[in-house]
């Protein structure tokens, strides 16, 4: 059974906080979240998996037992360095292990532990009137949740204009804004590997081609069973993570050796060289998009075999055999996927620190702790789709006044 901490109701609505993803069905998690590109087999593996230092709660609101709004809700603890860069990183890194929670805050975020994509999930046949308490309702009780987790920071972690558009920017009293890294996608609009190679830059085509050559010795092993290979696997995913600059946390090995009987879809790509394991590739396909969830390799030879390359075609050929649309690239590096024809989805983080001269001060540094991409990307503006959503003249049954 679902563990309920808090539950409180309005009307036909109800709206409860839970500590376990039993409280919600995989039908009804794709029904609230229908363009998510994790699918809901992925969401409830990856919070049941575990991340060191996690907490997971959700919030629902019902109507009539039917869920209509579900806040995905993660709780930890945040190095502020994790945002910075250069001095300023290593300052904050060196100065946290005395300053506590000022520099280490405890976070509620709204979200997924993933990152990449944040979003709340919604009923697009709800009407405007009951999704406007369904929020009254989940914010009312998120603020209820933060006070009894004393945490510091509340945050809505990595939303995009797309993902963001019902975002009740109105009712976010306080919230400020900082940029975060933004979602990476290509449409698959190619009939062949040649042809997606004849998009790209004269420079660009040459370079992936005498890439690929190099590497034509390389063996490539597409399989769900990665028992023979996991101890490696995970030594490269733990290696690269280290050499990450935005790492929030660490999957346990259990992960990477039970997703693929969990997640439908999942996948490994295996790269060899003669019959040395040299890279992996962690894919999800769906007919509609394929997500790269994870690369990892031997870091010395898979420069020189560039297979961060190799595997990116063999993506791009995968998508194109299986008439997939989308392909879902991952974060960073945006210089280099941007040459490689990729496009961009700009994302937000908004945050409240409940100490008011700390929020003042985190706004004072909001220009560092905003992600430094390498390339231009389009502001973001969230709450696009209120601008629809007439505003009620009676007062509604729930005020909410954001005063945390």
């Amino acid at each position: 059974m679902s563990q309920i901490l808090i539950d409180a109701s309005v009307e036909e609505l109800d709206c409860q906080i839970h500590a376990s993803f039993d409280c919600i069905s995989s039908a009804d998690l794709a029904r609230l979240f229908p363009s998510l590109p994790n699918s809901s087999e992925m969401i409830r593996f990856a919070e049941i998996s575990g991340f060191d230092g996690f907490n997971f709660y959700h919030i629902v609101v019902r109507q009539e037992e039917k869920p209509i709004l579900f806040l995905p809700l993660f709780e930890t603890e945040y190095n502020l360095a994790i945002f910075l860069e250069g001095w300023a990183k290593r300052v904050v890194y060196k100065a946290s292990h005395w300053a506590g929670r000022l520099l280490r805050p405890r976070v509620l975020a709204i979200g997924f532990v993933e990152g990449e994509w944040g979003e709340v999930g919604f009923d697009r046949e709800a009407d405007h009137r009951t999704l406007h308490l369904a929020w009254d309702l989940a914010l009312g009780k998120l603020q209820g949740l933060a006070v009894q987790l004393d945490v510091d920071i509340l945050a809505f972690s990595n939303f995009n204009e797309d993902s963001g558009s019902l975002i009740p920017i109105n009712k976010l009293s306080g919230f400020a804004q900082i940029k975060s890294v933004p979602c990476a996608q290509l449409l698959n609009r190619f009939d062949s590997v040649e042809d997606y190679l004849s998009s790209l830059s004269k420079n660009m085509r040459k370079d992936l081609r005498r890439k690929w050559r190099k590497a034509s010795g390389i063996k490539i092993v597409r399989t769900r069973n990665i028992s023979p290979w996991l101890d490696l696997v995970y030594q490269f995913y733990l290696e690269h993570i280290e050499r990450c600059d935005l790492t929030f946390g660490v999957y346990r090995k259990d992960f990477f050796e039970q997703i693929c009987d969990e997640v439908s879809g999942a996948e490994y790509v295996l790269y060899f060289v003669g019959e040395k394991l040299a890279g992996f590739n962690l894919v999800i396909a769906k007919s509609s998009h394929l997500v790269d969830k994870y690369f990892g390799m031997d870091f010395e030879v898979g420069r020189k075999y560039n297979l961060y390359f190799v595997s990116w075609l063999e993506n791009i050929r995968y998508c194109i055999e299986n008439n997939i649309p989308l392909y879902h690239v991952g974060q960073m590096a945006e210089k280099t996927k941007a040459r490689l024809g990729t496009q961009f989805l700009s994302s937000l983080i908004l945050f409240k620190h409940r100490n008011p001269l700390i929020h003042r001060l985190m706004l004072a540094f909001r220009e560092q702790l905003s992600y430094q991409s390498e390339i231009y990307l389009p502001e973001v503006y969230l709450g696009s789709a209120w601008d629809e959503i007439p505003v009620f003249r009676k007062e509604p049954h729930v005020k909410v006044a954001f005063s945390w």
